[in-house]
């Protein structure tokens, strides 16, 4: 229901729904345990960041279109399987149909495929998002990669925005979104005011 309301709402009544869906998330965190939340919530907050970037327009393709892509290791049978269970649990069409009125595209793509010298697609992506875990080195070249770009990193594991991931999901008394400020920066990303307020910030 939240997400829904997330998803339809006008810039102006995005943060009071906002403020309700983290508090619903934390109400929910007394019995639930982290991993749990983060696989459920990250994904959604991922697409309320993308929202906030103040300058997502910048950020549409030739063809009117904002690319994600969402990374996976590498392209085995576990692989695919976990791709289908994912789009089940989130049908990309609903959540990810547009951010703003700005109509959304989606491609998973393995760590080998982004991480090859030939991939040549980060000047024409809005944000990445991280499906698995990954080993820091392969962090720190997304990050470097995605700072150069100019353009939102996000993971729901812990440690990543420490790592240099630009977001993700802090899990403490409360649920946050979670940004390293750092990286914003480099990045040079302003996100709104209004999801300012509501972040946990890693300052390292």
């Amino acid at each position: 229901m939240f997400i829904k309301l997330l998803h339809t709402l006008s810039a102006h009544r995005f943060i009071p729904v906002l403020l309700i869906f983290l508090g619903f998330i934390t109400s929910i965190n007394s019995f639930a345990s982290e991993d749990d939340i983060r696989r459920r919530v990250a994904f959604k907050l991922f697409r309320a960041t993308l929202a906030a970037d103040m300058k997502l327009t910048t950020k549409i393709s030739s063809d009117n279109t904002l690319h994600l892509i969402l990374v996976y290791k590498e392209n085995k049978v576990s692989s695919k399987l976990q791709i289908k269970d994912f789009i089940k649990r989130y049908p990309l069409d609903n959540l990810y149909k547009s951010i703003k009125r700005i109509p959304v595209s989606i491609a998973f793509i393995s760590t080998s495929e982004l991480l090859h010298p030939r991939f040549n697609r980060w000047e024409k992506l809005a944000g990445i998002y991280l499906l698995d875990e990954l080993p820091e080195k392969f962090l720190q070249n997304i990050s470097r990669s995605a700072i150069a770009s100019q353009i939102i990193s996000y993971s729901p594991f812990k440690g990543d925005v420490e790592a240099g991931i630009l977001g993700g999901l802090y899990v403490g008394n409360k649920v946050q979104p979670y940004i390293n400020i750092k990286v914003m920066k480099q990045s040079n990303i302003h996100l709104k005011p209004f999801f300012m307020k509501v972040i946990k910030r890693y300052e390292p």
